[in-house]
């Protein structure tokens, strides 16, 4: 199962990079961390056992398989029901991420058919599609994780932009990373790392769409965002 990665993957790449510019500042969750200054804040990601689990927040279901001795973590995220938005417009990637964020979290808040209050969970997940000829980006969309008490049964949407989407089960290579540095040089340098990482360890990875994620409110407490990019052999669809 070789990938063949031809020039114009290599721009498609860089192009969607280069698209998320000031994503991740927008990742607003609900969970409280007490609150650090910046300069105390560790460029380690916070652990996932602080995140998620009893008393703490739900986290969308997944194991962890990430060989010994990875430069990467790999993960079998289990197939499961997620609530969407599609950005409205992805060439003002700012005032796109900040409506859909409000939109799903009206959703949460009731503003669905059962008029139920469901519990925020992490991470917030955008999914990036990229054009396979030109280059260009194309799309993108924000998922939030619907709790286990929803997944067999989850609330209708009120708001036509908002849908559920079930997930497909898949192996998700990533990379975590804390500290507060949200640029677009942060995320091509993680992104670039993950790929070089992955690719040298002989595994396919699908440029369809990749991922990044937030598990922990920006600017407060010790920080995890994700890059992610999906195996080949089970693409996101």
């Amino acid at each position: 199962q070789h990938y063949f990665i031809q020039s114009n993957l290599r721009k498609v790449f860089l192009t969607m990079l280069r698209g998320l510019i000031g994503v991740g500042v927008l990742l607003i969750l609900a969970a409280a961390y007490p609150y650090q200054p910046k300069e105390e804040v560790s460029d380690d990601p916070l652990a996932l056992d602080e995140i998620c689990g009893s008393g703490k927040l739900e986290c969308a279901e997944a194991e962890d398989i990430t060989p010994d001795g990875a430069d990467y973590g790999l993960r079998k995220l289990s197939s499961g029901n997620w609530v969407g938005t599609a950005l409205d417009d992805i060439t003002d990637l700012k005032s796109s991420t900040k409506a859909s964020f409000w939109r799903l979290f009206s959703y949460i808040r009731g503003n669905n058919a059962d008029e139920v209050k469901i519990d925020m969970t992490v991470p917030v997940v955008y999914a990036w599609e990229v054009d396979q000829t030109s280059g260009s980006l194309i799309g993108g969309t924000m998922f939030f994780y619907l709790p286990r008490e929803h997944q067999d049964n989850p609330p209708k949407p009120r708001d036509s932009r908002v849908f559920v989407k079930t997930f497909p089960e898949m192996d998700v290579y990533y990379r975590a990373f804390g500290g507060n540095d949200r640029s677009d040089a942060k995320y091509r340098k993680e992104f670039t790392a993950l790929k070089t990482a992955v690719e040298d360890a002989g595994h396919s990875l699908d440029f369809h769409y990749t991922f990044t994620a937030g598990f922990t409110r920006p600017f407060w407490g010790q920080q995890r965002q994700e890059v992610m990019f999906a195996d080949e052999s089970k693409p996101f669809n």
